[in-house]
Parts: C-alpha cells; structure tokens; sequence
C-alpha cells in the first residue's frame, strides 16, 4: 500500500470527484480504471516526492534534536514545518493533476510544482487538510473508514475550481 499510495489517491480522486461530486455514478469501476491506467507514473511521482519530503523531514528532525533547545531552535523548526507545507501541497497536487489531465513524468511534476506555487492559499489548505487527515488517522481508529474518501472530497472542493478554469481557457484556444 505505501508504494501504491500514488495511483490509489489519484483513483480515489478522479471516482470522488466524477462518481461522487458530480454524480456521474460507476465509482468502483472509476477506481479501478484509473488505478491500472495510472499506475507507473502516479508510483514513480509518489516516490519523488515521498523521498523528498522524507529527507526534508529527516534533516530538520535532525537538527531539531541536535540543537540546544532555545527559542532560536524553536522558531527554526516552527519556520521547517510551514516551509514542509509546500512539498506536501506539491504531493497533494499531483494526483488530481493526474486524474483529470495527461502528462509525462517530467511535466507531471513541473505542473504540481507549478500549481502548488502559484495557487499558494489553496495549497495550504490542501496540505493543512491532509495533515488534519492524517493526525484524526492516527490518533482515533474509526476516521480512517471514511476520512480517505473525505479529504479527497475536500480537494475537490480546493481544486475543481481551478481545474475548471484551466479547461475553458485551454478550450478559448
């Protein structure tokens, strides 16, 4: 499952968003579909990004044990966790990225990157969700039932927006 964990968000996406959001129904056969087309590139993004967002992590839980505890070393781990909102919005990018669009390897991950940039507030509010996600998960056992399915109906809410606009101004051409 941790490796998979790209192709099943990007599955979960796009049958959320369609079977869910906007009731086009067939959301197990969605999932699949998606799973399958999606795999290899939402498998090799999904590593990208997991190790650079593990080496981030790494290096500043380094530094956070290593220091003298003083409000200096407080406020630059403070400063790590809001900069390690953009590689997690950059992650939490890619699989709708995918879901709704066709890329290779290199564009997937330039888009993401590009998104997460240039829509900065409803990447917060994407990586904060997850995080919100992620912490319930972890702390209570029954939220991980339905909390997959409801985050990535919480992006839809962040993202679909954006999608939209991006879709008639490519159509405007």
């Amino acid at each position: 499952p941790v490796v998979t964990i790209g192709a099943s968000t990007t599955a979960l996406y796009d049958a959320v968003a369609h079977g869910i959001r906007f009731k086009e129904g067939g959301c197990i056969s969605r999932f699949w579909r998606t799973f399958k087309r999606e795999l290899p590139l939402a498998t090799g993004s999904w590593l990208l990004w997991a190790l650079i967002w593990g080496l981030c992590m790494f290096a500043l839980t380094g530094y956070a044990n290593s220091a003298e505890h003083t409000e200096q070393t407080y406020m630059f781990v403070m400063a790590g966790r809001v900069i390690m909102l953009l590689p997690t919005g950059i992650i939490c990018w890619l699989f709708p990225l995918l879901s709704r669009f066709t890329f290779s390897f290199g564009m997937l991950n330039k888009a993401a990157v590009a998104f997460a940039i240039s829509k900065l507030p409803r990447t917060v509010l994407l990586a904060l969700s997850t995080a919100a996600a992620v912490y319930l998960c972890a702390w209570l056992w029954l939220p991980i039932l339905f909390m997959p399915v409801a985050l990535m109906y919480v992006w839809t809410l962040i993202i679909e927006k954006v999608f939209q606009k991006c879709i008639e101004d490519n159509e405007d051409n």
